[in-house]
């Protein structure tokens, strides 16, 4: 049926010598679009929907591992971050880390340990309110490279925390309009933006205690760490008052990667629908 010429329009004589001379295919082809050209037109849109479905399907594939990547899998790495009520003592931190760091005995449940400072910091040198939200760390620990990992501009790179300076998130380096090797106005202090870190959620503003010390602000003391169970933090935790908040990193990033897991159901769905 499809090969019957009689049952379509004839073409001019050389597009029809050219057609007579063409490979079978292409004769077969060019009589089916003539005989029906709306079918030939669905058929052809269909096809290309389908495509186009499927390449959108597998883009957003590859961006959803890349936002597992720069976020969850690089800035959860830790398994909870304890917030205390105010600036405590160094003594205080310390007793916490004996408290729970593992022991060759095989007691205790903190595997890997790091006290952090935390505040919001306002910028003040733009003509709208914007604040920061800030992670302080002690640079001479050599745990803090082990637990905040800071992906570069790029997001596949590593910024190591400098004395000097801040690391801003690149949102809010947009927001301020500022780049690597710029200053900033905080608390009336001029403050050297070191580097522009990319974080896709949740942006930090990371420095040294040192430089936050410098910009004289008030703050509050976290500790971040590698634990063997979660349970056995939880019931330290619950003995002692000083703490406001505590956040469990571990529990979040499974559950981050469950809610991933279920999009990847949907997108090979919608491949094998395409």
């Amino acid at each position: 049926t499809i090969s019957n010429e009689a049952k379509r329009k004839r073409l001019p004589a050389p597009v029809e010598r050219f057609i007579d001379k063409a490979p079978m295919n292409i004769k077969l082809g060019t009589n089916s679009i003539l005989q029906n050209p709306r079918r030939f037109f669905v058929s052809t849109f269909s096809i290309f929907a389908s495509l186009v479905m499927i390449l959108l399907a597998t883009l957003f594939g590859v961006s959803k591992n890349e936002l597992v990547g720069q976020s969850v899998d690089r800035r959860l790495n830790y398994d909870a971050q304890v917030y205390l009520t105010a600036a405590e003592p160094k003594e205080d931190v310390l007793s916490f880390y004996e408290g729970g760091k593992v022991k060759a005995d095989g007691s205790g449940f903190i595997e890997d340990f790091v006290n952090c400072y935390y505040t919001y910091l306002k910028v003040d040198n733009i003509d709208h309110n914007v604040y920061v939200e800030c992670l302080a760390v002690d640079v001479s620990n050599s745990a803090v490279d082990r637990l905040i990992h800071i992906p570069n501009s790029n997001g596949h790179g590593k910024l190591y925390v400098p004395e000097n300076g801040v690391i801003l998130p690149k949102t809010t380096a947009n927001e301020l309009n500022v780049k690597k090797g710029d200053y900033i106005s905080i608390n009336n202090k001029r403050v050297l933006v070191s580097d522009i870190s990319y974080q896709y959620f949740h942006p930090i503003t990371y420095l040294s205690l040192e430089q936050m010390e410098k910009l004289e602000v008030s703050y509050v003391t976290s500790y971040i760490m590698n634990v063997t169970t979660e349970v056995d933090l939880q019931h330290y935790i619950a003995e002692n008052k000083n703490q406001s908040l505590t956040v469990f990193t571990s529990s979040l990033s499974k559950d981050l990667h469950n809610i991933f897991d279920a999009l990847d159901v949907m997108i090979a769905i919608m491949v094998a629908f395409s």
